[in-house]
């Protein structure tokens, strides 16, 4: 059975460089339990119109985990562990 997480929050994340550090980014994502919900090159997806195309960059948006009661903190707590 897998591990019971109180908290989920939602994190957008850049990644900058080319396919290798995508790659690494991804693995890291694993490695923490965060699922990938979705990425896209910058300037698509969700960020169509909204950040200027950038085709060496690529967004991830990361379910981030964590135990604890959520507070008023919480997406800051989130943003810290990313």
């Amino acid at each position: 059975m897998g591990k019971r997480y109180d908290q989920r929050v939602l994190v957008l994340v850049e990644v900058r460089g080319e396919q290798r550090d995508w790659d690494e980014a991804e693995r890291a994502f694993e490695q923490q339990g965060w699922p990938v919900v979705t990425s896209f090159a910058r300037g698509e997806g969700a960020s169509r119109g909204v950040l200027r195309a950038d085709a060496s960059a690529q967004l991830y948006s990361v379910e981030v985990r964590f135990l604890g009661a959520r507070n008023r903190r919480t997406e800051q707590a989130a943003a810290w562990r990313v």
